[in-house]
Formats: structure tokens, C-alpha cells, sequence
């Protein structure tokens, strides 16, 4: 599941009047349910690009990670042909 971290809507998204209009904390709420999530942390730039080819997932935080993604996706793609 990919959403916005809860600094970035506190911040940055005017579109949810930085958070306001939303029900609910996202990340808080999943936090309270036990998920296990790979935040992208603003300060120390770590989990922006994320690969878990275990679980077939491929994802990154901004669209300028598009080369990134195509790379990661045939890679993947190509170890699922290897493997059958």
C-alpha cells in the first residue's frame, strides 16, 4: 500500500489543507493495526526507492523515480522467467 507519510500531508499537501481534511492519520492508523512500513524520512533521505523482490514490490516516492521503477521492474520480471 503506498500513501503519503504524515509529515508530508502536516506540510506539504495543501490539497488536504495539510491534513485537516483528512479522516484519519494514515500512518498512524497503520502503526495501531501492526503494519510494518518503510517511511521515507525527509531528514535522512533513506526509503525513497524501496525493492522487496521477495514480495514482488517495487516502489519509490516521487516521479522522478520513473528510470529507477523501469529498471527494478525488468529486473524483476526477468528473475520471475528465470525461475520457471
Amino acid at each position: 500500500m503506498t500513501s503519503f507519510p504524515s509529515w508530508n500531508e502536516k506540510n506539504i499537501m495543501k490539497q488536504s489543507n495539510f491534513g485537516k481534511l483528512l479522516p484519519y492519520d494514515m500512518e498512524t492508523e497503520l502503526l495501531k493495526r501492526g503494519a510494518k512500513l518503510k517511511v521515507y524520512n525527509h531528514e535522512k533521505k533513506i526509503n525513497y526507492e524501496i525493492v522487496d523482490s521477495k514480495n514482488r514490490l517495487v516502489t519509490a516516492s516521487f516521479s522522478n523515480s520513473g528510470s529507477f521503477l523501469a529498471k527494478e521492474f525488468l529486473k524483476l520480471i526477468n528473475s520471475l522467467h528465470e525461475t520457471n
